[in-house]
């Protein structure tokens, strides 16, 4: 691709380190698409683009812009509102959001525009009159961060059990995963719809906001739900008044093919929530966007200095920098074109795994894919993929695996050539999968 360069003399490796995979590897610096080992092999990485790393790592544009954010103008984080850096961007993501969506909030971590989300959608529903609406309705598997305004939406988070006492109230909606085909989904979607309409016929009135990830459950295991299904539950939530909430923290910026997930509903959120994509993962940020309708009703809190500070409006200069630099690199039209190409490279080859017998649950939406292993000894299923893993690693290709999930996330600036070499080595190797691993006799 054209569209993106990266420099090799890396003054800040990112990502590199050996600590998240391989433990024996010692990774000393990353560029584009590849992170390279101390002995000097290069690995294709699906494993660190899995989050914040969308671009691919030191691209160039970005590394540029941080620079040039230093000795430009300050880099405290007072009277931000001030500076031509923040309205610039500010002004850019309205032009690119859903219609009549203004990023009003950008702070220096996504948790912290996750939990203005939530504060924002009661300030509404509190200038409304309506203080009872404490409650918000989520999605089951959904993942919206570590922060403790955040652990009442979180359907499941081993570890972080104990607070959930203290967690705002949130009831979990059933989640239709589906998959490459999946006969039962009309079946799961209507089981998911019929709960929603139930629950919402007694408790409506004390419900806050619908928070969603749209399309695509990242951490909870990139589950996948269709469109129209979606579309359908934000349409009942919304003839109630209900808010919308997306957080697009993983899903924006042409990761389920559309440059915002949203874009793919039937109606328009009234809160969108970026995150730390929008620096190519350079520096912590987020984002929280407001529709016309809502920002109309907050007009005195949004236009008042005080109350965003008050609650975390703070960016750094450099983050504004990178910010819009990894924008201008992903709203292309080249860009537009790579990701329908990897689209289709997924699809193609995922249909084609799908034959093997220990593959199942394969799906995909843009540049996203996954799929599942079959194995019959599920206590065996960590060392499979992990076998997996190691396999992959040794075709020069880093992987993430989760359970029997095997996640392939590309940075957009893999080639559809690696893709596709990808896509062979995973199967020649699926082809020597040890027995022991996957039937219950051996």
């Amino acid at each position: 691709m054209k569209t993106l360069t990266y420099s090799e003399n890396v003054a800040n490796p990112s990502c590199a380190n050996d600590s998240i995979f391989l433990q024996r590897m010692q990774l000393k610096k990353a560029a584009g698409s590849r992170v390279y080992c101390d002995h000097g092999q290069a690995y294709i990485d699906l494993s660190f683009c899995d989050t914040n790393n969308i671009l691919g790592h030191n691209i160039q544009a970005v590394q540029q812009a941080i620079r040039d954010s230093y000795g430009s103008q300050p880099q405290c984080s007072a009277h931000l509102l001030e500076t031509s850096s923040h309205r610039d961007l500010q002004n850019y993501l309205a032009n690119i959001l859903p219609s009549q969506h203004f990023p009003y909030f950008m702070s220096s971590h996504e948790s912290v525009a996750m939990d203005m989300a939530l504060k924002l959608a009661y300030t509404y529903w509190n200038t409304h009159g309506e203080k009872q609406r404490v409650s918000h309705l989520a999605l089951a598997h959904s993942y919206h961060g570590p922060s403790f305004g955040t652990l009442g939406l979180n359907a499941t988070l081993p570890g972080l059990d104990v607070f959930r006492p203290a967690a705002a109230t949130c009831e979990h909606i059933p989640f239709p995963h589906t998959w490459l085909e999946d006969v039962q989904v009309e079946q799961k979607e209507k089981i998911a719809y019929d709960r929603l309409a139930s629950y919402l016929s007694e408790n409506a009135s004390t419900v806050s906001a619908l928070v969603i990830e749209p399309m695509l459950q990242s951490l909870g295991g990139m589950h996948l739900c269709r469109p129209a299904f979606l579309s359908q539950v934000v349409e009942l939530v919304h003839s109630y008044g209900i808010l919308i909430i997306a957080d697009e923290r993983f899903t924006a910026l042409l990761r389920c093919g559309s440059l915002f997930a949203s874009n793919l509903l039937a109606i328009e959120p009234d809160i969108i929530v970026l995150g730390s994509s929008l620096t190519n993962g350079c520096f912590p940020f987020g984002v929280t966007s407001l529709s016309k309708r809502l920002s109309d009703s907050l007009d005195v809190q949004l236009n008042d200095p005080h109350f965003l500070e008050l609650h975390g409006y703070n960016a750094h200069n450099a983050s504004i920098y990178a910010a819009s630099a990894t924008l201008k690199q992903i709203n292309t039209a080249t860009m537009s074109d790579h990701v329908r190409q990897l689209h289709f490279v997924h699809e193609k080859r995922l249909r084609a795994l799908t034959q093997r017998l220990i593959v199942e649950k394969a799906r995909f939406i843009g540049t996203v894919a996954a799929f599942d292993f079959v194995c019959e000894k599920h206590n065996l299923k960590y060392q499979l993929t992990s076998w997996f893993q190691d396999a992959c690693a040794k075709e020069r290709i880093l992987v993430q695996c989760r359970g029997q999930t095997v996640y392939l996330i590309p940075p957009l600036c893999l080639s559809v050539k690696d893709l596709e070499h990808i896509y062979d080595s995973i199967e020649k190797i699926i082809a020597s999968v040890p027995l022991a691993y996957i039937t219950a006799c051996s």
